[in-house]
Protein backbone atom coordinates (compact mmCIF):
# COMPACT_ATOMS: atom_id res chain seq x y z
CA UNK A 1 0.00 0.00 0.00
CA UNK A 2 1.31 3.43 -0.86
CA UNK A 3 1.80 5.93 1.92
CA UNK A 4 -0.66 8.77 2.29
CA UNK A 5 0.53 12.14 1.07
CA UNK A 6 0.08 15.15 3.33
CA UNK A 7 -3.18 17.01 2.73
CA UNK A 8 -2.99 20.56 1.31
CA UNK A 9 -4.11 21.95 4.66
CA UNK A 10 -1.46 20.04 6.60
CA UNK A 11 1.25 21.18 4.19
CA UNK A 12 0.10 24.79 4.53
CA UNK A 13 0.01 24.55 8.33
CA UNK A 14 3.52 23.11 8.40
CA UNK A 15 4.88 25.68 5.96
CA UNK A 16 3.52 28.56 8.03
CA UNK A 17 4.68 27.06 11.31
CA UNK A 18 1.21 27.05 12.87
CA UNK A 19 1.43 25.35 16.31
CA UNK A 20 -0.16 21.90 16.38
CA UNK A 21 -0.24 19.03 18.81
CA UNK A 22 -1.03 15.39 18.17
CA UNK A 23 -4.22 14.01 19.71
CA UNK A 24 -4.57 10.23 19.94
CA UNK A 25 -7.66 8.16 20.71
CA UNK A 26 -8.83 4.57 21.05
CA UNK A 27 -11.69 2.81 19.27
CA UNK A 28 -14.98 3.86 20.85
CA UNK A 29 -13.50 6.89 22.61
CA UNK A 30 -15.46 10.15 22.59
CA UNK A 31 -13.28 13.02 21.44
CA UNK A 32 -15.91 15.59 22.33
CA UNK A 33 -19.62 15.95 23.05
CA UNK A 34 -22.24 18.70 22.70
CA UNK A 35 -21.56 21.78 24.85
CA UNK A 36 -17.87 20.91 25.31
CA UNK A 37 -15.62 23.93 24.68
CA UNK A 38 -14.97 24.36 20.95
CA UNK A 39 -11.46 25.74 20.72
CA UNK A 40 -9.66 23.49 18.23
CA UNK A 41 -9.90 22.10 14.72
CA UNK A 42 -8.77 18.51 14.09
CA UNK A 43 -7.00 17.16 11.01
CA UNK A 44 -7.06 13.35 10.88
CA UNK A 45 -3.78 11.55 10.28
CA UNK A 46 -4.73 7.93 10.92
CA UNK A 47 -7.86 6.09 11.94
CA UNK A 48 -11.54 6.89 11.49
CA UNK A 49 -14.01 9.12 13.31
CA UNK A 50 -17.75 9.46 13.08
CA UNK A 51 -19.73 12.58 13.90
CA UNK A 52 -23.31 12.28 15.11
CA UNK A 53 -25.98 13.99 17.17
CA UNK A 54 -28.85 12.72 19.31
CA UNK A 55 -32.50 13.56 18.83
CA UNK A 56 -34.74 14.42 21.79
CA UNK A 57 -35.75 10.76 21.93
CA UNK A 58 -32.13 9.61 22.06
CA UNK A 59 -31.88 8.38 18.47
CA UNK A 60 -28.51 8.80 16.79
CA UNK A 61 -28.35 10.88 13.61
CA UNK A 62 -25.17 10.24 11.64
CA UNK A 63 -23.56 13.40 10.28
CA UNK A 64 -20.22 12.49 8.73
CA UNK A 65 -17.33 10.05 8.49
CA UNK A 66 -13.75 11.30 8.78
CA UNK A 67 -10.52 9.62 7.74
CA UNK A 68 -6.97 10.55 6.80
CA UNK A 69 -6.74 14.14 5.53
CA UNK A 70 -10.24 15.12 6.71
CA UNK A 71 -11.02 17.86 9.20
CA UNK A 72 -13.61 17.87 11.96
CA UNK A 73 -14.48 20.21 14.80
CA UNK A 74 -14.91 23.09 12.35
CA UNK A 75 -17.59 24.65 14.56
CA UNK A 76 -14.66 25.92 16.65
CA UNK A 77 -14.04 28.52 13.93
CA UNK A 78 -17.40 30.20 14.51
CA UNK A 79 -18.75 29.03 17.89
CA UNK A 80 -17.62 28.47 21.47
CA UNK A 81 -19.30 25.11 22.12
CA UNK A 82 -19.46 21.75 20.35
CA UNK A 83 -22.74 20.89 18.64
CA UNK A 84 -22.44 17.13 18.24
CA UNK A 85 -20.47 14.03 19.21
CA UNK A 86 -17.14 12.93 17.71
CA UNK A 87 -16.29 9.28 18.34
CA UNK A 88 -13.29 7.24 17.25
CA UNK A 89 -14.45 4.27 15.18
CA UNK A 90 -10.92 2.86 15.26
CA UNK A 91 -7.90 4.01 17.19
CA UNK A 92 -6.20 6.91 15.50
CA UNK A 93 -4.60 10.30 15.78
CA UNK A 94 -5.14 13.80 14.50
CA UNK A 95 -3.36 17.13 14.52
CA UNK A 96 -5.14 19.54 16.85
CA UNK A 97 -4.93 23.22 15.92
CA UNK A 98 -6.07 26.14 18.06
CA UNK A 99 -8.96 27.70 16.17
CA UNK A 100 -8.17 31.34 16.96
CA UNK A 101 -4.51 30.99 16.02
CA UNK A 102 -5.51 29.29 12.79
CA UNK A 103 -7.93 32.07 11.87
CA UNK A 104 -5.36 34.77 12.61
CA UNK A 105 -2.71 33.19 10.39
CA UNK A 106 -5.21 32.34 7.63
CA UNK A 107 -6.36 35.97 7.46
CA UNK A 108 -2.79 37.00 6.70
CA UNK A 109 -1.84 34.16 4.36
CA UNK A 110 -3.74 33.45 1.16
CA UNK A 111 -2.42 29.92 0.59
CA UNK A 112 -3.39 28.76 4.08
CA UNK A 113 -6.79 30.42 3.78
CA UNK A 114 -7.40 28.66 0.45
CA UNK A 115 -6.38 25.27 1.89
CA UNK A 116 -8.61 25.79 4.92
CA UNK A 117 -11.61 26.81 2.81
CA UNK A 118 -11.12 23.75 0.58
CA UNK A 119 -10.99 21.44 3.63
CA UNK A 120 -14.14 23.03 5.05
CA UNK A 121 -15.90 22.72 1.70
CA UNK A 122 -15.05 19.01 1.56
CA UNK A 123 -16.32 18.56 5.12
CA UNK A 124 -19.61 20.25 4.25
CA UNK A 125 -19.95 18.19 1.07
CA UNK A 126 -19.32 14.95 2.97
CA UNK A 127 -21.84 15.89 5.65
CA UNK A 128 -24.48 16.58 3.01
CA UNK A 129 -23.76 13.27 1.29
CA UNK A 130 -23.81 11.17 4.47
CA UNK A 131 -26.95 12.82 5.88
CA UNK A 132 -28.73 12.28 2.55
CA UNK A 133 -27.67 8.62 2.46
CA UNK A 134 -29.28 7.86 5.84
CA UNK A 135 -32.62 7.49 4.05
CA UNK A 136 -31.17 4.95 1.61
CA UNK A 137 -31.28 1.18 2.00
CA UNK A 138 -28.46 -0.40 4.01
CA UNK A 139 -26.81 -2.16 1.00
CA UNK A 140 -26.36 1.11 -0.86
CA UNK A 141 -25.05 2.90 2.24
CA UNK A 142 -22.65 0.03 2.81
CA UNK A 143 -21.27 0.17 -0.72
CA UNK A 144 -20.70 3.92 -0.43
CA UNK A 145 -18.87 3.44 2.86
CA UNK A 146 -16.71 0.64 1.43
CA UNK A 147 -15.74 2.75 -1.55
CA UNK A 148 -14.83 5.66 0.72
CA UNK A 149 -12.78 3.41 3.00
CA UNK A 150 -10.95 1.83 0.07
CA UNK A 151 -10.03 5.19 -1.41
CA UNK A 152 -8.86 6.44 1.98
CA UNK A 153 -6.70 3.34 2.36
CA UNK A 154 -5.19 3.68 -1.11
CA UNK A 155 -6.48 6.66 -3.13
CA UNK A 156 -4.18 5.95 -6.09
CA UNK A 157 -5.22 2.35 -6.59
CA UNK A 158 -6.80 1.58 -9.97
CA UNK A 159 -7.20 -2.18 -9.56
CA UNK A 160 -6.38 -5.03 -7.22
CA UNK A 161 -7.44 -5.48 -3.62
CA UNK A 162 -7.04 -3.17 -0.65
CA UNK A 163 -7.35 -4.21 2.99
CA UNK A 164 -10.61 -3.26 4.65
CA UNK A 165 -9.56 -1.43 7.84
CA UNK A 166 -12.74 -2.00 9.87
CA UNK A 167 -14.47 -4.93 11.52
CA UNK A 168 -18.13 -5.70 10.82
CA UNK A 169 -19.08 -3.96 14.08
CA UNK A 170 -17.07 -0.87 13.17
CA UNK A 171 -18.62 -0.79 9.70
CA UNK A 172 -22.03 -0.94 11.35
CA UNK A 173 -21.13 2.02 13.55
CA UNK A 174 -19.91 3.91 10.50
CA UNK A 175 -23.17 3.64 8.57
CA UNK A 176 -25.59 3.53 11.49
CA UNK A 177 -26.87 -0.04 11.47
CA UNK A 178 -26.26 -3.36 13.26
CA UNK A 179 -23.29 -5.70 12.91
CA UNK A 180 -25.64 -8.50 11.89
CA UNK A 181 -27.08 -6.36 9.11
CA UNK A 182 -23.60 -5.54 7.79
CA UNK A 183 -22.63 -9.23 7.81
CA UNK A 184 -25.74 -10.16 5.81
CA UNK A 185 -25.18 -7.48 3.18
CA UNK A 186 -21.47 -8.19 2.76
CA UNK A 187 -22.26 -11.70 1.54
CA UNK A 188 -23.40 -10.60 -1.97
CA UNK A 189 -20.08 -8.77 -2.39
CA UNK A 190 -18.21 -11.93 -1.45
CA UNK A 191 -20.32 -14.02 -3.81
CA UNK A 192 -19.43 -11.86 -6.82
CA UNK A 193 -15.74 -11.68 -5.90
CA UNK A 194 -15.57 -8.06 -4.81
CA UNK A 195 -14.72 -9.00 -1.25
CA UNK A 196 -12.53 -11.88 -0.11
CA UNK A 197 -11.26 -13.10 3.24
CA UNK A 198 -7.53 -13.77 3.48
CA UNK A 199 -5.56 -14.50 6.64
CA UNK A 200 -8.33 -13.12 8.80
CA UNK A 201 -8.63 -9.86 6.85
CA UNK A 202 -11.25 -8.64 4.42
CA UNK A 203 -9.85 -7.48 1.08
CA UNK A 204 -11.86 -5.30 -1.27
CA UNK A 205 -11.49 -4.97 -5.04
CA UNK A 206 -11.54 -1.22 -5.53
CA UNK A 207 -11.95 -0.87 -9.30
CA UNK A 208 -14.89 -3.26 -9.54
CA UNK A 209 -16.57 -1.55 -6.62
CA UNK A 210 -16.28 1.82 -8.38
CA UNK A 211 -17.73 0.41 -11.58
CA UNK A 212 -20.52 -1.38 -9.75
CA UNK A 213 -21.54 1.68 -7.79
CA UNK A 214 -21.65 3.75 -10.96
CA UNK A 215 -24.04 1.17 -12.38
CA UNK A 216 -26.05 1.12 -9.15
CA UNK A 217 -25.77 -2.66 -8.85
CA UNK A 218 -23.03 -3.62 -6.42
CA UNK A 219 -24.16 -4.92 -3.05
CA UNK A 220 -27.84 -4.73 -3.82
CA UNK A 221 -29.61 -8.02 -3.15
Amino acid sequence: MKSQRASPLLRALQEKGVPMRLREWQAGELLFAPDDPADALFLVQTGYVRLYRLTETGKEVLLRWCGSGDVFGEESLTAHARRHFAEGITKGKAWQVNAQQLLMVAEQDGSLKTALLFALHEAARMTEEVVASVAEEVPRRLVKALRWLAEKANPESTDGFVALPLTHAQLASLIGTSRECVTVHLKPLQQVGLLISKRGKLLLRLLSLRQGQNEGKVGLP
